[in-house]
C-alpha cells in the first residue's frame, strides 16, 4: 500500500528574484516588490531608505505572519545595505510554526529577519530551528564559486565594450557599484557611511 507523500511548504523572502530548485515541495517565493499578495515591501531596501520606509514594514510583517506560520521551512534574505537588517519573522510568528519547522536566515549578519536569530549561531526556539549561520555560500564553495565567477564574468563584460572600459554615471550598474573616481568618494552609500556631505548631481549629459 502507498504511503501519501508528504507535502512540505517552503516560503523565501529575499531582495533577488527566488528561484525553485527542483523538489517534491510547493515552494513560494516573494521578492518583496510590493506587488506579492504574501508579502509587500517598499520599493527598494537601499538609497534612500529611511524612516517612512523602515515604517512601512509594520503592515509587511504583518502580512508575512500568514506566510511564515503555515511554512515548514522559511528562507529570508532581507538585507539594507550599511543598516540592521528588517525584521519580518517576529517572535509571536515563531511561536505559531510547527514543530520542527525551519527558517533559513540569510542576513544573520546584520542582525537576522527573525528576530530570534542568534549571529552565527543555529539554535531552537519554540521547536524551531533557526540557522544564523554567517556565509552558508562558504559552505558550498563550489556552486557559490560558479555563481560569484558568473556575476563577476557578467558584471565586466557590461563595464567593458569592444575591450574598452566604459564607466557612464549614467548607467545605474556602474553608478552604484562605484565607490572612488579622480581621488574622490563617489558611492552615496559609503558618503553617508562616513557622515560625509552628499555629491552635487552631475550636470544633465554628464558622465563618462
Amino acid at each position: 500500500m502507498d504511503s501519501p507523500a508528504h507535502s512540505a511548504d517552503v516560503v523565501s523572502w529575499s531582495g533577488s528574484q527566488d528561484r525553485a530548485i527542483t523538489v517534491a515541495v510547493p515552494v513560494s517565493g516573494s521578492d518583496i516588490k510590493g506587488d506579492s499578495p504574501c508579502l509587500a515591501q517598499p520599493q527598494s531596501l537601499d538609497g534612500e531608505y529611511g524612516a517612512a520606509s523602515m515604517a512601512a514594514l509594520r503592515p509587511i510583517t504583518r502580512s508575512a505572519s500568514s506566510c511564515a506560520v503555515p511554512s515548514d521551512v522559511v528562507i529570508t534574505a532581507a538585507v539594507i545595505p550599511g543598516k540592521k537588517s528588517p525584521v519580518l519573522v517576529t517572535k509571536e510568528m515563531v511561536e505559531r510554526m510547527a514543530p520542527g519547522s525551519v527558517i533559513v536566515d540569510l542576513a544573520a549578519e546584520r542582525g537576522g529577519n527573525c528576530e530570534l536569530t542568534k549571529p552565527d549561531e543555529v539554535i531552537v526556539a519554540h521547536d524551531v530551528t533557526i540557522i544564523g549561520e554567517y556565509n552558508l555560500a562558504g559552505t558550498v564553495p563550489y556552486h557559490a564559486s560558479q555563481m560569484f565567477a558568473r556575476n563577476i564574468t557578467s558584471f565586466l563584460l557590461h563595464l567593458v565594450k569592444e575591450g574598452k572600459l566604459q564607466l557612464s554615471l549614467q548607467d545605474e550598474i556602474t553608478r552604484e557599484t562605484l565607490v572612488t573616481r579622480d581621488g574622490e568618494i563617489v558611492n552615496a552609500r559609503v558618503r553617508e557611511f562616513f557622515s560625509m556631505p552628499a555629491l552635487q548631481a552631475a550636470p544633465a549629459g554628464g558622465g563618462a
